[in-house]
């Protein structure tokens, strides 16, 4: 399954998460990731610049459009489903994962301040 969604999100961050666990990072420490063992933080475009378009799949890593890969770890899923949402908690997309831990990956247009996000659930 592969989702998108164009939004400017508030603070210029989504949280990546199972939002039954989800413990969101303090600080992204100057870069564009952060992250707890439940919730990844990720920086977007400016708000303000305009929308970031977001993807979720689990169809594996996107090929093409200069991507980076920039996280790649294991969050809490317990309910087994995994949200992207911003600060605000509203939820822009969500993805029904297959077990109470998910290999998370983070791929971005752009190292700093990225326009494209794709988040694949790995199994």
């Amino acid at each position: 399954m592969y989702q998108t969604v164009d939004v400017a999100p508030s603070n210029s961050l989504v949280l990546v998460m199972d939002r039954s666990v989800g413990v969101i990072p303090e600080t992204l420490g100057g870069g564009l990731i952060a992250a707890t063992p439940s919730c990844v933080a990720v920086g977007t475009r400016e708000e303000h610049d305009g929308e970031t378009s977001i993807s979720i799949s689990d169809e594996g890593p996107p090929s093409g459009v200069g991507n980076h890969l920039v996280f790649d770890g294991v969050v809490e899923t317990p309910s087994k489903v995994l949200s992207i949402c911003s600060v605000l908690d509203d939820v822009f997309l969500e993805l029904p994962v297959a077990a109470q831990k998910t290999r998370v990956q983070v791929w971005a247009s752009d190292s700093a301040e990225p326009d494209v996000l794709v988040i694949v659930a790995l199994p």
